[in-house]
């Protein structure tokens, strides 16, 4: 996926990212939520209107600045995000992980182990 582009300030788009929302299928609610430099870590949960079934997952918003727009980039946790900073408490209550989550969760353990033998 691109980065997508808006005229909100960092501030404005972050409160955008991280507010409850819903559709016909389903609503989004951020547990949790905190910015590491142009990093955006999110803990969400989506519930299916149908089926009542709750996954709890992280998400990893890039984000930029292009000019006097602010844009991001999202990347949920079953994509492997390239960053392992995200807090180590976030990866608590989580949903049953995809494969590429599993080794993204593994990573951010070991990114934080690493920091406190450090």
């Amino acid at each position: 996926m691109g980065w997508l582009f808006s005229h909100y300030s960092r501030k404005q788009m972050i409160e955008e990212l991280v507010k409850t929302d819903e559709n016909d299928r389903g609503g989004w609610q951020t547990l949790r939520h905190c910015v590491r430099g142009n990093v955006l870590w999110a803990k969400e949960r989506y519930t299916n209107k149908e089926t009542s079934k709750a996954t709890v997952y992280v998400t990893c918003y890039l984000m930029q600045r292009s000019g006097n727009q602010w844009g991001y980039k999202s990347i949920s946790e079953d994509a492997g995000p390239l960053y392992n900073h995200c807090p180590l408490s976030y990866l608590e209550g989580l949903s049953e992980p995809q494969a590429f989550a599993v080794d993204w969760r593994n990573r951010v353990r070991q990114y934080w182990d690493k920091r406190k033998a450090t």
